[in-house]
């Protein structure tokens, strides 16, 4: 993780207001991190398709976190603001 760091205060600069989530697996055994920043910092790491962090290059994806209602899975809304049907 302290890689990960170091690559990201390197491209971006150090900010206190960014974090870092937990490695994690994904697919063909690899795995992913996520870098919670902000719109202008996250085009500014979109915009290289690839990062390296030691000796691997690493592709930079978008991922959007939305929200989903836990009743009847419809976004932007949570389970006691439910009108829907549940599933």
């Amino acid at each position: 993780m302290e890689e990960v760091r170091n690559v990201r205060d390197g491209l971006l600069g150090a900010n206190d207001r960014r974090t870092i989530g937990t490695l994690r697996l994904v697919r063909a055994n690899t795995q992913a991190v996520t870098v919670v920043t902000d719109e202008t910092q996250a085009q500014q790491l979109l915009e290289r398709r690839f990062i390296s962090v030691g000796l691997v290059r690493c592709r930079v994806e978008r991922r959007i976190d939305l929200a989903r209602c836990a009743r009847c899975w419809g976004y932007d809304q949570s389970q006691r603001e439910c009108k829907g049907n549940e599933i």
